[in-house]
């Protein structure tokens, strides 16, 4: 289950990332709801914003050790919380849509399909 961009062709529907060649888009005829893709989308922004606090440029200048360990474990547990909600959403839509485990999300259309070797 995966909502990261795929490396699939929007055109011709290949795949054209050196480690991935040979493989192909194969849509499993399910579409997310406008609410659900939105929903995925809010999601991965704040997982991406909980993430790019964890380097280090993001600790506040002249924080103490106290305050620097308390930051990082904010955010360690905020990315946890981001995680489970991301988990339980995938868990949602294979259920709700009958898909594979190993399936992906296709933000353009809402279409889910996986990846296989030609």
């Amino acid at each position: 289950m995966s909502d990261q961009e795929s490396p699939v062709c929007k055109v011709c529907g290949q795949i054209h990332t050196d480690s991935d060649k040979g493989m192909k888009r194969n849509l499993l005829g399910s579409k997310a709801t406008q609410a659900e893709i939105k929903a995925m989308e809010l999601i991965r922004n704040k997982l991406s914003c909980a993430q790019q606090a964890l380097t280090a440029t993001a600790i506040p200048a002249g924080s103490t050790e106290e305050q620097t360990n308390a930051f990082v474990a904010g955010v360690i547990k905020s990315i946890a919380d981001i995680q489970m909600l991301h988990d339980l959403w995938w868990t949602g839509v294979i259920q709700k849509y009958n898909l594979p485990s190993q399936s992906f999300l296709d933000f353009s259309d809402g279409s889910f399909y996986t990846l296989e070797h030609e």
